[in-house]
């Protein structure tokens, strides 16, 4: 059932259950708003799974969502349709230690007049079972039921004509693979990726020899810890240590996440496989910093630099994507270009808006929209 999500008002979040790997209980969580939760028709999928206990009632929200939806009663959400005017969904995928908090991501896709949906894969975000589960995986191959679940929504009960995968770091890595695959190819129209996690950044020796020694103990000791170090970076982003961004640090956190070998393993194949070309058959947009930085940077030159990943591995590899490839570095920004400082970020944001427009994902802007109207987080 659809129910209130931790974002409050008006999001809504899907528990999906998933086949249980190596022994332990996984699920998927969807997340997105009732106005996007239609068929073209303007029916409500949502509707039709609300009972007496579901807390979810689906009412307009706004006056853009009211356009649509004559709304009979805000206490059971029921009303006459309208047909629904968008014919694209965006899918939101997140990163490592991450989930999908970026309400302000979401409200200018849909001010481009695009539904939106976010997936927090099995082991992020409101998809943790345990902690054994947490960021963890032995195969990148694991989360193509999450990902089938997710656009089995968006595409078959929903009826969306076009599917737009925008996905960041790890998740970059994933959607990349993912539409690679039989299943993907039929169902991803676009991709976008933000800051996508190709390649291992370290030194040489690492990349080549300490992978091949990880690949070949991690095949035995899958859960020994190689890292579990405080993320800088976290604190760096959020407003109540260093940052501007509202998030919560039990989902993303600043200490205690750690990456063992089996997940490590899992990465470095999918990046082999990226290393050997994908082919993929939509249009993709490739989207990163100009700056690669340190953790041990000064803050104003972290908050200006992608101090995660090297920009220039992502620049190498991303024509190895597939024909259709643009690719755009953003001056300034960070590692997760969505939560750049404003300039940056607004640049990011036009990229988007551009780049969906020319592959006819999106129309034109509204009338009288500014960026500079969108609120800070």
């Amino acid at each position: 059932m659809w129910h209130k999500d931790i974002l409050g008002d008006p999001w809504v979040a899907l528990t999906v259950p998933l086949a249980p790997i190596r022994g332990h209980e996984t699920v998927a969580t969807v997340v997105s708003q009732p106005r996007w939760l239609t068929r073209p028709d303007g029916s409500s999928i949502a509707d039709e799974q609300a009972d007496s206990h579901s807390s979810v009632h689906l009412p307009a929200r706004s006056v853009r969502a009211e356009s649509r939806v004559d709304t009979a009663s805000a206490e059971t959400g029921v009303g006459t349709s309208r047909p629904r005017p968008e014919t694209t969904a965006v899918l939101y995928i997140h990163g490592l230690n991450d989930y999908f908090f970026h309400e302000h991501l979401a409200e200018y896709l849909a001010e481009q007049g695009v539904a939106f949906f976010a997936l927090d894969l099995h082991g992020f975000g409101r998809s943790i079972t345990d902690e054994i589960t947490r960021n963890d995986a032995f195969s990148l191959r694991e989360y193509g039921n999450d990902l089938a679940a997710a656009t089995t929504l968006i595409k078959d009960e929903c009826g969306y004509q076009n599917l737009v995968i925008l996905a960041h770091s790890t998740g970059g890595l994933i959607a990349s693979l993912w539409a690679h695959s039989q299943t993907g190819r039929e169902t991803v129209d676009g991709l976008i990726l933000n800051s996508p996690w190709f390649d291992l950044n370290r030194p040489w020796l690492d990349r080549t020899i300490g992978t091949a020694f990880v690949d070949a103990v991690g095949e035995y000791v899958t859960d020994f810890v190689l890292n579990n170090d405080e993320s800088n970076y976290v604190r760096m982003l959020h407003r109540d240590i260093a940052g501007d961004w509202d998030f919560d640090l039990n989902l993303k956190r600043e200490i205690n996440s750690p990456v063992r070998t089996g997940f490590f393993r899992a990465v470095r194949a999918g990046q082999a496989r990226l290393a050997e070309g994908l082919d993929l058959n939509c249009p993709v947009l490739v989207c990163t910093s100009d700056r690669s930085g340190h953790p041990g940077d000064p803050l104003p030159l972290k908050r200006s630099s992608d101090v995660v990943l090297n920009v220039e591995q992502i620049i190498r590899r991303a024509p190895l994507l597939g024909r259709d490839v643009e690719i755009v570095q953003i001056p300034g920004g960070i590692h997760d270009l969505a939560l750049s400082e404003y300039g940056p970020r607004i640049d990011y944001f036009k990229a988007l808006g551009h780049w969906l427009r020319a592959h006819r994902f999106a129309g034109p802007p509204l009338v009288g929209y500014e960026l500079h109207s969108l609120p800070f987080r």
